[in-house]
């Protein structure tokens, strides 16, 4: 990592996109849970099970808990994008690869960060919707939770693999 070269790589319009919309899922979630604060019962559900189905509760304060966390997390992941030279790659570093693997790093962290806004908001969404009785997770949540963020990073790290041969010919 001390050997990567330290180069300046502007945000890509594709890097724009997907933290803007981040961002305003952001904004979303956190006037939703304001919208929704009143109309929610005691007790929301704040941990679903295998089969969608809420399994443990807590105050209606917990609408809360998502947007909270997803702001310093977005925030994280965006500065950590600003910093390529500093992230582990599946192929050696050099001056001439950098500015292309330093891309790609750069827009998988945002895409993920995209994706994990997603995901939060959608839980945010299924939480209140449980509490009011109209809801039940399903088994599709926990496919999304688990099988998008890794394709994306699989996608990715295929793309950086494909870089190396780029390279080498």
């Amino acid at each position: 990592m001390k050997d990567q070269p330290n180069i300046k790589i502007p945000a890509s319009t594709w890097e724009n996109v997907f933290h803007l919309f981040a961002f305003i899922l952001i904004i979303t979630m956190f006037v939703y849970a304001i919208f929704m604060y009143s109309k929610l019962p005691d007790e929301v559900p704040i941990h679903f099970n295998a089969a969608g189905e809420a399994d443990n509760w807590g105050g209606k304060g917990a609408i809360f808990m998502l947007p909270f966390i997803s702001l310093p997390m977005f925030m994280l992941l965006f500065f950590l994008g600003r910093v390529p030279h500093t992230h582990n790659y599946p192929v050696k570093v050099t001056e001439q690869n950098a500015p292309k693997l330093y891309r790609e790093s750069r827009l998988m962290l945002s895409v993920i960060n995209f994706e994990v806004v997603a995901i939060f908001s959608l839980i945010t969404w299924e939480m209140a919707q449980s509490a009011q009785g109209n809801g039940a997770m399903g088994i599709w949540m926990i496919v999304l939770v688990t099988v998008v963020p890794l394709a994306t990073v699989g996608y990715f790290l295929l793309r950086m693999n494909r870089l190396k041969k780029e390279f080498i010919s």
